[in-house]
Parts: structure tokens; C-alpha cells; sequence
């Protein structure tokens, strides 16, 4: 039996301060450790409340698609490798697909959310600890002209409902779990500019679609955990990119997304409503609530919504790419876990299998700038002592070099 996605209409949600009993029903079911939570909420009528939400996903997900067929030698201008790719434009940088090699078929955007240059006091040494948060926006000007507004549109969407539900699961924990004595996820987000939008794009598969080693489905994106407090998600669009394409390139909506359930062994298909907004726990939500919330592993399939196995439905499906936009809620890079030593072991305990140790990566009272850095590096074998350069675009050559040390094929410039 397939976990359910838990579920709340954004009005519940924003009227939670009257009555928070609906919200901390929601919440036990998607985020608890119990068996068959699926550490997902679905926000329901997102488009009813907010008129123009529907408007700005269609646009945020069609500018990553157009910004996606650009040149390599446009898109290089765009390339920041010493934020450790967490500002602008990069493809195939990511290793979550650890037993197979890189993402090679996924391309991200990053920018801060909230503001272009939200740490630009930090000194060098902390900019080279912090390599996250020491970079400015860079923004697609002349290829995109209008990303840079729907993406921040989005991104302020998400954070205004993302921060509500983090107030409610405040509540939650104050009301069930007093004696914890977990952080606050509402004033930790509340007092960041760290926050991370991020516009993906993935692109038809380079090769024919078949499953991996380490999973049944082929994948675009391998399992893993975000390491912020929350994730917003907005729900994919899916792209018919054959030759024969149609003047309406929308083939789906929402599909892609897997997520592994408590004491599930395998990744369950979450298709979300077009109207809506999924919100999932990241590692710095497990360790300030000392392991009662448990962030969510999730992977993305390459997958149709489709029943059949024939080789024109297996083509089909190698000719679909999909689109999606992420917002991650997340500490300041100086906030400092308030973890007891005696207590990590315990929170780690709760991860999913197949997910980098947690124990490995963090230390109490580590700052979340340092398990940021510690984490990605387990992900992606990135390497630290590559000089920071503050006032030169990274050039595309260094991202190159990088991408073939990983063994990775470097977009062909068409």
C-alpha cells in the first residue's frame, strides 16, 4: 500500500494561531518517525488564496526550461564553482546518484531568496569556510531577461507559507514533545537572509532510459536529504522535447518527485496538485527537534505517467524533461546547533538509510555554515582548497576541469 501524502488547505494553515489542532494532526502524520509518514505536507489551494500563484509557477518553470537550451559558451558567463555551485547556473555537478556516477541530465539555478548579497561583510576567512553564502546573485539578463522576477516571486511565496509552517511546528513540538527541549525552526528562519531558491531543470536522458544499479527506475536525481529546516516545493511541469513537438510543450504536471516513507525500503511516486505547494524537512529540522522530526529522503525517477512497456513508450518517456523550483529555508550560516554530545547519536539514528552518515558530518554546536560545507562534501567530493576569487567571474574552464574530474561530459555547445 502506496503512503498517503499528508494534506491542509492554506487556509487551516494560516489560521493556525485560532486553532492548531488540524495542523498538529497534519504534522504527526507527515513528520514523525512513525511508520508510513512520508515527511511531505501538501498545501492545498495555494491558487484560490494567492490569484497569481499559478501565473508565476508556469513562468518560473518555463524561463528555467528556456535558459536550459542556451549555449555552453552563454551559459558560462553564469557559473560560480567556488560557491561550491550554490550560486547561478551548473549541470551534472551533483553525485546523489552516489553508485552511478553524477546527475549528469539535471541543471540548477541557485540565488539567494530574500536578498542579492545577503552576508557581504564576511571576512575572507569566512567566506572561504562559508562558500555558500559569501557570493552575490547572478542573474540571466541577457538570455532570460524576466527570471530574475518570477524567480524571487516565487521564492517570497514560498518563504511567507514556509515560515508559517514552521511556526506551527513550534507549536507542534511544545504541545507533544515539551521535554525535548528542541530549537526554534520559526526564529532561526526568521532571523537568516540565508535562504536558497533554486530553479532545476532535467533535461531528456543523454542516454536510453533504464534502471541503475542502485535503484529499479532510471533516475534523474539519486536519493538524498536536504540539510535546511524546510524545502518548498513547487509542482513540476513535465516537457515533450522531441523534434514532433506540438506548439503546447506541457505534457504533465507535478510528476517525478519519489519519497521514501519511515520503514520503507523503496521510494514512493508523490504526484502533487497543480493549485498547491509541498513543503519536506531538511537535516537542521532533525537535529533542532533531536531527532522527533525526521528529514525527508527523496529522489527524482524518470518516469511517464503511464502504464505501458513498449519501445514507443520507452522513447516517449526519453524525450520528456521536467522543470521544478525549490526554496530552501535554512540558518543563518552562523546559527550554532544547541545539540548535546550525548544526544547526536541518538538523532542520527533516525536518518534514512543510504543518506551520507549524519554523524559523520556533524559535531555539537557545529554552525550550520559548517555542516552546509561538511555535507555537501559528502555528497559531491567537492574540493575545499580551490582559491576564492571575489572579484572575478569564475571562469567556465575551471567548471569544466571540475566536471571531468568527476568523469563527467560537459554540455555539447548547440
Amino acid at each position: 500500500k502506496m503512503p498517503a501524502l499528508s494534506s491542509v488547505h492554506l487556509r487551516t494553515l494560516m489560521g493556525a494561531q485560532r486553532d492548531m489542532n488540524p495542523m498538529i494532526t497534519a504534522i504527526e502524520n507527515a513528520f514523525t518517525g512513525k511508520t508510513g509518514s512520508l515527511g511531505m505536507i501538501e498545501i492545498l489551494g495555494v491558487g484560490e488564496e494567492i490569484p497569481q500563484y499559478l501565473t508565476l509557477r508556469r513562468r518560473v518553470l518555463s524561463d528555467m526550461r528556456d535558459l536550459s537550451q542556451a549555449p555552453r559558451h552563454q551559459l558560462e558567463m553564469y557559473t560560480r564553482p567556488h560557491s561550491q555551485f550554490s550560486i547561478g547556473w551548473s549541470r551534472g555537478v551533483e553525485k546523489f546518484s552516489r553508485r552511478d556516477g553524477a546527475d549528469v541530465d539535471k541543471a540548477s539555478f541557485y540565488a539567494h531568496a530574500l536578498s542579492e548579497h545577503p552576508y557581504p561583510s564576511l571576512s575572507p576567512k569566512e567566506a572561504q569556510l562559508f562558500p555558500q553564502f559569501s557570493f552575490a546573485n547572478v542573474w540571466p539578463e541577457q538570455l532570460v531577461p524576466e527570471m530574475r522576477d518570477s524567480f524571487l516571486g516565487m521564492s517570497r511565496v514560498l518563504h511567507a507559507i514556509g515560515t508559517q509552517l514552521a511556526l506551527c511546528l513550534d507549536a507542534f513540538m511544545s504541545a507533544q514533545h515539551s521535554a525535548q527541549r528542541s530549537e526554534s525552526l520559526h526564529k532561526a528562519l526568521m532571523r537568516s537572509v540565508a535562504h536558497k531558491g533554486r530553479a532545476l531543470y532535467y533535461y531528456p536522458s543523454s542516454t536510453p532510459v533504464a534502471p541503475s544499479p542502485s535503484t529499479k527506475t532510471a533516475q534523474w536525481c539519486g536519493l538524498h536529504a536536504d540539510h535546511g529546516i524546510l524545502t518548498g516545493l513547487v509542482p513540476s511541469l513535465l516537457f515533450d522535447e522531441s523534434p514532433s513537438w506540438s506548439p503546447e510543450r506541457v505534457v504533465g504536471s507535478g510528476q517525478g518527485l519519489h519519497v521514501m516513507a519511515v520503514g520503507d525500503d523503496e521510494a514512493s511516486p508523490v504526484e502533487l496538485l497543480e493549485d498547491s505547494i509541498a513543503f519536506q524537512l531538511g537535516e537542521a529540522a532533525q537535529i533542532m527537534t533531536r531527532g522527533i522530526l525526521r528529514a525527508t529522503p527523496h529522489m527524482v525517477k524518470k518516469e511517464l505517467d503511464n502504464t505501458e512497456s513498449d519501445n514507443n513508450s520507452q522513447q516517449k518517456q526519453q524525450q520528456v524533461s521536467r522543470a521544478s523550483f525549490a526554496l530552501f529555508l535554512q540558518p543563518a550560516p552562523h546559527y550554532a546547533f544547541s545539540l548535546p554530545a550525548h544526544e547526536l547519536a541518538q538523532v542520527a539514528a533516525t536518518s534514512a538509510p543510504g543518506i551520507p552518515k549524519l554523524e559523520q558530518r556533524l559535531n555539537p554546536n557545529m554552525s550550520f555554515g559548517d555542516f552546509s560545507r561538511m555535507t555537501l562534501l559528502a555528497y559531491n567530493n567537492y574540493d575545499p582548497t580551490l582559491e576564492i576569487q571575489h572579484n572575478a567571474p569564475d571562469s567556465f574552464e575551471q567548471h569544466a576541469e571540475l566536471l571531468d574530474e568527476r568523469h563527467v561530459q560537459p554540455l555539447d555547445d548547440t
